[in-house]
């Protein structure tokens, strides 16, 4: 009797330490699905898109070109007064009379120029411009949105700059221009008045001494008229 009590003892002592590695690795196995679950949803969690916003101001300058005609018109009068003496000798011989006369040629001088010129026009302007961007990664969405910003910004700068630009081409060619269609115009001026100014006193001698010729006829024939 005594020896099967103490067989029964020792088949229980046996037993015991089986059951305390079964809770063991029981209990290691809900710690393990616990890592994992917690793991994923950090996993879950980290892939959510995050929307970073960033405001950038940019400057931008532009260039336009432009032309422009100009037509510049000089006019200039001009005038010429000879004084021309005529002798005409008397019928019977006797003697000359003598008549003056003079006379005045005028006109006016016009010279046109139209010239045509090219310019450049700059202007600078500034805008602020805000963008957004989203990634599951915060620094990616920063550097997206901080890149759409500026490139926003300068757009904006540029077509703020832009009519600016193209006024101030259309204003320097136009300058440029007419500078140069009156220079060319005084220059054609110039040319002609050197050109008209002999001839136009060569046409008032010659209407001079036709008046002082027939004068001088007129009174010899006076003279000697009975």
């Amino acid at each position: 009797m005594g020896d099967s009590e103490g067989f029964g003892r020792r088949l229980r002592s046996a037993a015991r330490p089986s059951l305390g590695v079964a809770l063991t690795a029981a209990g290691a196995t809900i710690a393990i699905a616990a890592v994992v679950f917690n793991q994923q949803r950090q996993s879950d969690t980290d892939s959510t898109p995050v929307e970073v916003c960033r405001s950038v101001s940019a400057r931008a300058t532009v260039q336009r070109q432009a032309s422009s005609s100009q037509t510049v018109t000089r006019r200039r009068p001009i005038s010429a007064t000879e004084r021309v003496t005529a002798k005409q000798q008397l019928s019977d011989r006797s003697g000359s009379v003598a008549a003056t006369a003079s006379s005045t040629s005028s006109r006016m001088l016009v010279a046109r120029a139209l010239v045509t010129a090219s310019a450049s026009g700059r202007s600078t302007s500034s805008a602020r411009v805000r963008a957004c961007a989203s990634n599951r990664d915060r620094s990616e969405a920063a550097y997206r949105a901080d890149l759409e910003a500026k490139r926003r910004a300068t757009a904006a700068a540029r077509r703020k700059a832009g009519p600016g630009a193209t006024r101030r081409a259309r204003r320097t060619a136009a300058l440029r221009a007419r500078g140069r269609a009156t220079r060319g115009a005084q220059a054609r001026l110039d040319k002609a008045v050197a050109e008209q100014q002999p001839k136009l006193e060569a046409e008032a001698r010659a209407n001079a001494g036709e008046q002082a010729r027939a004068a001088a006829r007129d009174r010899a024939a006076a003279a000697t008229s009975p």
